[in-house]
């Protein structure tokens, strides 16, 4: 009776030990955010929390970004993403009126085009959609680039005009260089010396986050 009882208690203290050791394995292991929130330089630290929104396909990461613009452009990409447009609600308060959004004027109404109305228009009118708006509108522009970066498909930014949207078609390809941390997408950069330097210096700072 007395060993019965000694071999439950070794069996009992041997599930605990188990159960400890598993425990402390999931505690121990780091959220993926984690090496984003641990780099020091605030916009490397934004981009690499938005590119892994992207790659896990997570919304919630987005709340993290503190930097409004940033935060705004990663609902915008997840939106798009998740072809989701309840998303574009979470662009909300006071700072809509303060940023202008991603277009100075909307060729229909005349009016400063918000990100909330961007995000909501982008995510219904959906990738094909982007090649029914006029090519020389910055509104097919952004919807190329956005669509770009959330599919990781680089002829999209093949797309855009580098005659009449040179910056564009530069940060296009810079930013799907980030979210893939490829920088041999940074050499089709090839008009401007100083945009091919800009997005490798971007490269350097924006590790993969995979």
């Amino acid at each position: 009776m007395k060993k019965r009882i000694i071999g439950i208690l070794s069996m009992l203290i041997v599930f605990a030990l188990v159960g400890m050791v598993f425990y402390l394995f999931f505690q121990s292991r780091p959220e993926p955010y984690d090496h984003c929130l641990d780099k020091k330089n605030t916009k490397a630290k934004e981009v690499c929390l938005l590119n892994l929104a992207i790659d896990q396909r997570d919304v919630t990461i987005c709340t993290r970004i503190q930097t409004t613009p940033v935060q705004f452009r990663c609902y915008v990409y997840m939106a798009a993403l998740l072809e989701r447009p309840d998303i574009c609600t979470r662009i909300t308060g006071s700072a809509i009126s303060e940023s202008k959004g991603p277009e100075q004027g909307d060729e229909q109404a005349g009016e400063t085009v918000s990100w909330q109305f961007f995000c909501e228009y982008v995510t219904q009118l959906g990738f094909q959609g982007c090649y029914s708006l006029p090519r020389d509108r910055e509104r097919r522009v952004r919807c190329l680039a956005i669509y770009a970066k959330v599919t990781g498909n680089v002829s999209l930014c093949d797309e855009i005009s580098i005659k009449d949207w040179g910056g564009e078609a530069a940060d296009c390809y810079t930013s799907i260089a980030e979210t893939q941390s490829n920088i041999s997408i940074c050499d089709r950069i090839t008009w401007d010396q100083e945009e091919r330097s800009l997005c490798y210096s971007q490269l350097a700072i924006s590790p993969s986050v995979k």
